[in-house]
């Protein structure tokens, strides 16, 4: 697992009359959801400003990221992330969070003045790292991903170059989006989340 799959697998969301402007106390609890690739993944923020970031499997969770958070035009974390071989690194992430009273997911996708799925759907992600010290390494790295759906059914990710074309079909708040790529498709399954974001996967507050 690379350094930025944390990033692509996290996304915070939430629902009725959501906040315009994230607070902490919007995300302090144990937060639980599955993404549309079949994994299970858990949030702690605590009161005081530390986060823990797991994967849940078969045998227990595997620690996935920890260490502090705070909240300010994105939700910023500071810490230690692991891969799949267990390896830590320290690092300071920034992803565009969005919560409210129904759920949350850390990389939102989001669209200017959007009141409906058909739109040009946007996040970036700045990650930063950092010695033992917590001095930074290095420029950091920013990735955005850009979806532009349209009102004909069709999807165009605009990460490349040019583009990958696509469809996508919506039942009630499930946004479906499929890529094909040879004999195989890219499928993946979003919540559209308060007529303002589109999150994969969507949490919900498993404990106060």
């Amino acid at each position: 697992m690379t350094k930025l799959s944390l990033i692509a697998l996290v996304a915070l969301s939430a629902c009725t009359s959501a906040p315009e402007t994230l607070e902490q106390s919007d995300l302090v609890g144990h937060w639980r959801g599955t993404a549309s690739n079949g994994y299970t993944f858990e949030w702690q923020f605590t009161p005081e400003g530390a986060f823990t970031r797991s994967i849940v499997g078969s045998s227990g969770n595997f620690v996935m990221g920890q260490g502090t958070y705070s909240v300010a035009a994105t939700l910023t974390l500071q810490g230690t992330f692991y891969g799949e071989e267990g390896d830590g690194y320290r690092a300071r992430i920034e992803v565009p969070a969005y919560a409210s009273s129904t759920g949350m997911c850390e990389v939102a996708l989001t669209a200017e003045g959007n009141h409906g799925v058909v739109g040009t759907w946007t996040s970036t992600v700045t990650s930063q790292s950092l010695d033992a010290s917590d001095t930074p390494i290095g420029e950091p790295q920013i990735t955005t991903e850009t979806m532009d759906l349209r009102s004909d059914g069709t999807v165009v990710d605009m990460a490349g170059d040019i583009g990958d074309s696509g469809t996508y079909t919506q039942n009630a708040n499930q946004i479906t989006t499929t890529f094909p790529h040879g004999s195989v498709a890219s499928v993946r399954t979003y919540t559209f989340v308060d007529d303002r974001a589109l999150c994969d996967p969507l949490y919900t507050l498993a404990r106060g």
